[in-house]
């Protein structure tokens, strides 16, 4: 069983009365993102994608679109394309923070792995209050005919 099967599996208490409020998973139509989105729907959970193309939009880099893919929301799947670059745990912090604020109780964090500033990223979400998991996401095997290859 991978570590994302049994987050969706086995909820914590916090997570177990979040239910009924949509999971956000950002980067929802990306090739990890897309895979929580089957597996919590799977499960009959409501989700919420976020992504440029999603309803309501998000973009990283537009901080307008992050408190309306928010709304309503009980938990979150968070990722961050370029985690281990300088600023990202900014970044990262910062969405934390207004995602407690508007009531998320929950966060998983998607990230790489042992980079400092990747490190810094888990901190500041860490810091925001939230109920969180930090999954270190490193060697993938990947299977390039799912898509154009």
């Amino acid at each position: 069983m991978t570590q994302i099967e049994r987050l969706t599996t086995e909820p914590t208490e916090g997570a177990a009365m979040n239910t009924h409020k949509p999971t956000l998973v950002l980067n929802g139509t990306g090739k990890i993102g897309r895979r929580v989105v089957e597996r919590l729907t799977a499960r009959g959970l409501p989700v919420r994608v976020g992504s440029r193309s999603g309803e309501p939009g998000f973009d990283w880099e537009d901080r307008s679109t992050w408190a309306p893919v928010l709304e309503g929301v009980g938990s979150a799947y968070v990722s961050h394309y370029f985690d281990a670059i300088p600023g990202a745990a900014k970044t990262l912090g910062s969405f934390a923070e207004l995602a407690v604020q508007r009531g998320v109780s929950r966060l998983v964090l998607g990230s790489g792995r042992g980079e400092p500033e990747v490190e810094r990223a888990a901190r500041a979400v860490r810091d925001s209050g939230a109920e969180l998991t930090v999954l270190h996401l490193t060697w993938f095997a990947q299977n390039f005919s799912e898509d154009f290859w």
